[in-house]
């Protein structure tokens, strides 16, 4: 594995994968304020990166694409605290205030508010989330966000952190990946793998890499890496590291967080680096890249 990823591998498992479902929804729906900013302010391109999330890991939140509005900022949210944040490029905080109690309306007021504040000059329009279709919650129905599990968000926080430092590193050594993005839909941070320059859209073979933190497939959070276009009837080998592969409505190598959170941070880092190389060069194999 590379020696840049154990240093900074934070332990996870405390409290266990299978606890996070409630905080990770809330999560889900408050990391909609920040991609309103995207979604309202910032250029649509087509692969809608303009929405997309990137993890900050000096400041622990998660952080929308810079936007201008006569002075540039970003829309974040540090998922301890579920705290919604206005911040300047490089991450330095503008203001932040925690989402407990307030409403997502609330939440895009506010930070509408703090943006006009900042930049001197108050929005024309309101600010809108993209309208993704959700896990259903009561914060998505207009209710305030609750309390969530005292340690679930931190725990939630680390595992963004992990797969940030995990994907930026195979980024960094892989020809053709793509920069590491959290995508507000699927709440996953992913980078997808082009594995033919001279093919593009929809038909681009490629793999793509990255963690979910639980989802209609699996409420728990898991890794997963994923072949484009899914092989039919493919032959799959089997994988290292407590991997298995999901054949249910998409083909791709997955490694849960209840097969991949015991032994200390070193052995918990080794065990994934392991899944995700095994994986990525099978899921190479099985769309012939």
């Amino acid at each position: 594995m590379s020696a840049n990823i154990t240093p900074s591998w934070k332990k996870l498992g405390d409290p266990a994968p299978d606890s996070l479902t409630e905080s990770r929804k809330q999560l889900h729906w408050a990391a909609q304020a920040v991609a309103s900013v995207g979604h309202t302010l910032i250029k649509a391109v087509p692969d809608y990166n303009h929405t997309s999330l990137v993890w900050l890991e000096a400041q622990e939140v998660l952080a929308g694409q810079p936007a201008n509005f006569t002075r540039e900022f970003r829309a974040a949210i540090r998922p301890a605290g579920l705290v919604l944040m206005l911040i300047e490029p490089q991450g330095e905080p503008i203001a932040e205030t925690p989402l407990k109690g307030r409403t997502l309306k609330q939440a895009l007021e506010w930070l509408a508010s703090a943006i006009g504040k900042y930049t001197g000059q108050a929005l024309t329009a309101a600010l809108e989330t993209p309208g993704y279709e959700l896990p259903p919650h009561p914060a998505g129905d207009g209710a305030p966000f609750g309390a969530a599990h005292k340690e679930a968000l931190p725990e939630l926080a680390r595992w963004y952190a992990n797969a940030a430092a995990l994907l930026g590193d195979l980024v960094a050594r892989t020809p053709g990946a793509s920069p590491v993005r959290c995508w507000p839909h699927h709440f996953d941070i992913a980078t997808v793998i082009e594995l033919d320059a001279g093919v593009s859209g929809e038909d681009a073979p490629n793999v793509g890499v990255g963690m979910s933190p639980g989802d209609g497939s699996y409420p728990e959070p898991y890794w997963y890496v994923t072949p484009w276009p899914y092989p039919e009837n493919p032959n799959l080998p089997d994988l290292p590291g407590g991997g298995r592969w999901n054949r249910e409505d998409w083909v791709g190598a997955i490694l849960t967080g209840s097969a991949s959170t015991s032994g200390d941070a070193q052995a918990q880092a080794e065990q994934v680096t392991i899944f995700i190389d095994a994986a990525v060069a099978a899921c190479r194999e099985l769309v012939g890249g």
